[in-house]
């Protein structure tokens, strides 16, 4: 029996590794995303050209993982993320009466990540 035990925790510690590295590298993959996307859209007024660029648009085909990463992002008011939130999640917690003020939608969408357990 204690044999049993010992493949069960080693096997669980494997898997807990696996979990960390995964995380990382999608970690990692959205810092790339969101980096080329300020960096290169800095000096971009038009929210089309702006909001389809390459980098964004893959941090959208991320999904579900990248939420996490991305209310990070809207924690410390990096840029505008709501169209990649409302985008994956399809929701939108922010009211009318916020709708355009960075410091409501922040708000809205933090406090949405509380309420499904991305944020502690």
């Amino acid at each position: 029996m204690v044999e049993d035990t010992a493949i069960v925790s080693t096997s669980n510690a494997e898997e807990g590794q696996r979990a960390e590295e995964e995380k990382s590298s999608l970690e990692r993959e959205f810092r790339a995303l969101a980096d080329r996307w300020l960096t290169e859209t800095q000096f971009i007024s038009d929210p089309s050209e702006k909001f389809l660029h390459p980098a964004y648009l893959g941090i959208i085909g991320m999904g579900r993982p990248a939420i996490p990463f991305l209310l990070s992002e809207v924690q410390s008011l990096s840029g505008n993320w709501f169209l990649a939130l409302r985008s994956i999640t399809k929701q939108d917690p922010v009211q009318p009466e916020d709708a355009g003020s960075m410091q409501g939608m922040a708000e809205a969408w933090l406090r949405w990540g509380r309420q499904q357990g991305y944020i502690i």
